[in-house]
């Protein structure tokens, strides 16, 4: 035999490359078929190094598949044991050497979780059927009393409504003992950032939440802060929180942990779209501060991700630990879906009804008719408008009105039939109400202005919608009594007062269309997300009256002030479709203030500012003949889909307490200030979808925890959890079936 050379082999530290493995045992003179091997399944163990025997002499005491071959000098199978890092450190570097070795599975297999003899065997049956991507055995939080680690759902606590034996769909599942398809693994990898472990790049595959304060594991005495595995910062998962008085955006602008499912949030398309989970935990950690531009500051735990482009133009989802000052942050710029009319029964339960209005106004049919011994009353009916608009329109044809005596005598043998009228008129189905709008509103620049007044200066007040205008605003109070009249056939009633003048109608389906589009009264003013979804020049002519109305232009900035945060928000998200962008600041107030002689109670105030370099610009499409001066250019910059916000300063923060998240339907995105991700990875990116397993894209509960595999949790002392065996409630009865639960 010849003798081997002495070769020295230089390898950089940490290199588990495939090719790298190969060109060392070809130093070594190994002679190794390099043929076509099937990479079956790679086991992943991160450790410290230091393990428990109970946990040696359970590795291998496992009973081998018969068609699992051995491809290394070891006990059996790929393994791989990265020491001395950090959870998900250590578990990035597995899923780059499944990744390299084309491996079909990767098994993760944690040095705290001592296996049943018998779990290669019922692993391997899932391998052979290949119909579950994800499943796990099952163990218990070292703690007393032991519960059970496996979720479906949140903030709902474990799931424990089950026997041993059984099988549980879940959604939250541990890492401990856990089978993967590496094409899961190949479609993360594919989405995730590059990072360096130690001496080696790999990518941000595994995520490692923060200390949480609820953690039940061994307390060992490392520091936080070292670059090691440690009990006390808990196990692999992709929870991303914010704190609950983040506000999100939505049809409603709501703190996070007053959302409810079933709500719906802008998300990164600029679409409306519901959220299907809430989330919620205890954390004990560093979070971090977000300041960017125009925005107030968000705080959000370092691993949640938020979209970002760099000062290169590149974007991509970044967690907002990594995030850097100079890099921008994206406000999505809302779904255009050109809505160009309203129909008025789809916000209000109305009846239809006829309406001349149009054609009693024409030539002299009223005084005609009244000549001929008609009462207004009767021609009102006939004509489906009320009696006062026949007598205000004789009045104007010139005409005399009879008294009442004189009318009943003419009246007595006139009969007048109702004309056929096309019924394109809606009112409420009310005793005694007689006024009616067209059941179509179709959507003009004069109409949004009119709404946009509304929203500043106007209310509904019983069967009246109201307008208020100081004495120095008769052009709106014109402008106002006209569209009214002209567009909804109303007859407008104005009022003045020593310092104000009032512009109302009267009618009842008018008042309740308002309230439905545009909230009751200033503190619950909004604007229905129908007309968001108008053209930009119909929602710029409904900014103008709204600005009109509650804004004004002082120091190079446009203001705008409303006690209804909806508003405030809403009006902000409407400026950045338009390609304007604007910061809500809050002025608390307490107590109470005296108004025109009025005691009334007093309500935290949002102020929007607008001021930057396109004050010209805004000051054209809100049709300002006065001289506006831009401010300082600013350093923003928009695209078709985003307005791009400039970050200027991060932190962090220590943090304890309750931290919210939420999960969306289909984008998996939300807005906060700006957008950020939601916390399931594998939903949010599509990764199964991806990876080939599109059914189980949408599945409520991806994940499959079979019991039979039932693990034993060790602390590093050698107490097993959990203590005394499987809880009484866990444990099948006699003769019991195992079943399972979707």
């Amino acid at each position: 035999m010849e003798k081997t050379k002495n070769v020295k082999v230089i390898r950089k530290p940490n290199d588990y490359s495939v090719k790298k493995q190969i060109e060392y045992e070809k130093n070594l003179g190994l002679d190794k078929n390099q043929g076509n091997w099937t990479n079956r399944i790679l086991i992943g163990i991160p450790t410290t190094g230091l393990v428990r025997v109970e946990w040696t002499q359970a590795k291998y005491s496992q009973i081998i598949p018969t068609n699992w071959s051995t491809v290394e000098a070891t006990h059996q199978l790929s393994t791989y044991v990265p020491l001395e890092y950090q959870l998900p450190d250590a578990e990035n570097l597995m899923a780059k050497r499944v990744v390299e070795g084309n491996y079909e599975w990767f098994l993760s297999h944690e040095q705290d979780n001592i296996l049943p003899p018998n779990t290669y065997l019922r692993l391997n049956e899932y391998m052979i059927e290949g119909k579950i991507p994800i499943i796990s055995g099952l163990y218990y939080t070292k703690s007393q009393p032991a519960e059970p680690i496996v979720y479906r759902g949140r903030g709902n606590g474990s799931f424990q409504d089950f026997k041993i034996g059984d099988k549980i769909w879940a959604d939250g599942i541990p890492m401990g003992l856990t089978i993967i398809h590496g094409s899961i693994i190949r479609a993360l990898w594919n989405e995730s950032e590059e990072y360096m472990v130690g001496n080696e790049m790999t990518r941000k595959v595994f995520e490692l939440p923060n200390y949480n304060f609820n953690n039940t594991g061994f307390d060992n005495q490392e520091k936080e802060g070292e670059d090691r595995f440690s009990y006390t910062r808990g196990t692999t998962d992709l929870n991303f929180c914010l704190t609950g008085d983040t506000l999100i955006h939505g049809v409603q602008t709501k703190k996070i942990k007053d959302i409810m499912v079933g709500d719906k949030v802008y998300t990164h398309t600029g679409k409306l779209k519901s959220i299907s989970k809430l989330f919620k935990r205890s954390y004990l950690g560093k979070l971090v501060v977000i300041d960017a531009r125009r925005s107030n500051p968000i705080k959000i735990t370092p691993n949640h991700e938020i979209y970002v482009r760099n000062k290169d133009g590149k974007t991509q989802w970044v967690p907002s630990g990594n995030i850097k000052k100079g890099d921008y942050v994206a406000l999505p710029r809302i779904e255009d879906q050109s809505v160009k009319k309203l129909n008025v029964l789809d916000y209000v339960d109305g009846k239809f009804c006829p309406n001349g209005f149009k054609e009693i106004r024409q030539g002299n049919i009223a005084s005609n008719l009244y000549k001929d011994g008609y009462s207004s009353c009767q021609i009102a009916t006939a004509y489906g408008v009320d009696q006062k608009t026949i007598s205000k329109i004789l009045k104007k044809q010139g005409v005399v009105l009879r008294d009442i005596e004189e009318s009943k005598r003419l009246q007595k043998d006139k009969e007048l039939k109702n004309i056929e009228l096309p019924k394109d008129y809606v009112k409420l189905d009310l005793r005694g109400e007689s006024t009616s709008i067209h059941k179509k509103i179709v959507l003009t620049k004069d109409i949004m202005r009119f709404f946009g007044l509304y929203i500043a200066e106007g209310h509904s007040s019983g069967n009246h919608i109201v307008f208020s205008f100081g004495k120095h605003e008769r052009d709106f109070v014109d402008f106002v009594a006209q569209i009214g009249k002209k567009q909804f056939g109303l007859y407008p009633q104005i009022l003045e007062r020593e310092a104000t003048i009032s512009v109302s109608f009267g009618s009842a389906i008018m008042s309740k269309l308002m309230k439905e589009l545009f909230g009751v009264n200033a503190l619950t003013k909004k604007i229905h997300p129908d007309l968001r979804s108008t053209s930009k020049p119909l929602i710029m002519a409904l900014l103008r009256g709204y600005f009109e109305g509650d804004g004004h232009y002082h120091n190079k900035t446009f203001s705008a002030t409303t006690i209804s945060l909806d508003l405030a928000y809403t009006v902000k998200i409407l400026l950045v479709k338009c390609g304007y962008h604007g910061r809500v600041r809050k002025i608390f107030e307490e107590g109470q203030s005296v108004i025109q002689g009025r005691i009334v109670n007093c309500h935290d105030r949002y102020v929007l500012d607008i001021g930057n370099g396109n004050n010209s610009k805004l000051a054209k499409d809100f049709e300002i003949n006065d001289k506006i001066e831009n401010g300082i250019k600013g350093i923003d910059f928009i695209d078709d889909d985003f307005f791009w916000v400039k970050v200027l300063n991060i932190k962090d923060e220590d943090f304890k307490g309750m931290v919210y998240n939420i999960e969306v339907e289909d984008d998996n995105t939300y807005l906060t200030e700006f957008i950020v991700h939601n916390c399931k990875r594998l939903m949010r990116d599509d990764i199964f979808k991806k990876a080939g397993w599109q059914a189980f894209q949408k599945k409520k509960y991806p994940f499959l925890v079979d019991t039979n595999i039932l693990i034993t949790h060790i602390d590093n002392s050698g107490r097993q959890y959990p203590l005394g065996g499987v809880p009484l409630k866990n444990k099948p009865p006699v003769g019991y079936k195992p079943k399972t639960i979707k």
